[in-house]
């Protein structure tokens, strides 16, 4: 209850860092933003994909680019 009385508003707030840490290689970026605007998925769907194509070892070439 405490925590509530500092607030201005009774919206939830962002359960979401305020900085994400993360970072890409110009080559991951290029894939990010091309699986974005050619497979049109949703953000949360385009997360999984794109984790599960960039972390290497994981890619099986299911997520081939142009094939």
């Amino acid at each position: 209850m405490q925590k509530w009385r500092r607030r201005t508003s009774v919206e939830d707030a962002s359960h979401r860092p305020p900085t994400l840490h993360t970072t890409l290689t110009p080559a991951q970026e290029a894939i990010v933003i091309y699986l974005r605007q050619h497979l049109l998925l949703p953000l949360d769907d385009l997360l999984a994909v794109t984790r599960e194509c960039l972390n290497p070892g994981n890619c099986q070439g299911s997520c081939r680019l142009g094939g």
